[in-house]
């Protein structure tokens, strides 16, 4: 099959900035969520490595393209990661992205996602800070 523009520069990047990346089907996750009219998706660990410094994370894709032999590619990892600071609080990452925050148990919710997005976020920095513009110009 052959690979898209996209899937090209991704794989440039990685490669012009002495990085690997590898992909891993872990397990099936059914009932977690829906794509399309079906539920489940296929869990995969990703690995990226550069500099010594290596970042380890789930990365989940829906059950239809697993079934029609369709994988996660590294632009497909590239363009999800979080590129951008989520600079603020909670209240600011709830304003920014349109979370609702009525409770205190929608509080907690959208706080648990703050806290992934920053997480990823400072990996992303730690992995490739000196070259985030162009990381950025993959999604």
């Amino acid at each position: 099959m052959k690979k898209s523009e996209y899937e090209i520069q991704a794989e440039r990047f990685l490669r012009d900035n002495g990085a690997k990346m590898t992909i891993s089907h872990i397990h099936d996750e059914y009932g977690n969520w829906k794509c399309s009219s079906m539920t489940g998706g296929y869990l995969y660990r990703v690995r990226i490595d550069r500099n010594g410094k290596s970042w380890s994370f789930e990365f989940s894709d829906c059950r239809a393209n697993y079934q029609t032999t369709n994988r996660p590619s590294k632009y497909d990892v590239l363009a999800c990661i979080e590129k951008y600071d989520p600079a603020g609080d909670v209240w600011d990452f709830a304003k920014e992205f349109g979370y609702e925050i009525g409770d205190r148990e929608s509080y907690k919710r959208t706080e648990k996602i703050y806290k992934a997005v920053c997480r990823e976020y400072r990996n992303v920095e730690r992995m490739f800070g000196d070259c985030l513009e162009e990381l950025r110009e993959i999604a």
